[in-house]
């Protein structure tokens, strides 16, 4: 997934663990992609179209986000 694609955020027990169950049917855009070899948790940073908490910005782990055609 790259930067600036335009995602739906999908339930998955990943993003229940973060107690982000709420999120799931959300849509947003891919601000930084955080799924290097490397890296322990993989994800994205998504800014939502509709906030949620107050807030627009959100980590999503990568198997709960999911490719807008």
């Amino acid at each position: 997934m790259k930067v600036y694609h335009r995602i739906t955020i999908k339930k998955t027990p990943e993003l229940s663990a973060y107690r982000l169950a709420a999120i799931a049917g959300s849509h947003g855009l891919v601000t930084e992609d955080l799924t290097q070899e490397h890296r322990t948790v993989k994800g994205y940073m998504v800014y939502l179209d509709e906030p949620f908490q107050g807030e627009h910005t959100w980590f999503i782990p990568q198997n709960s986000v999911e490719h807008e055609d």
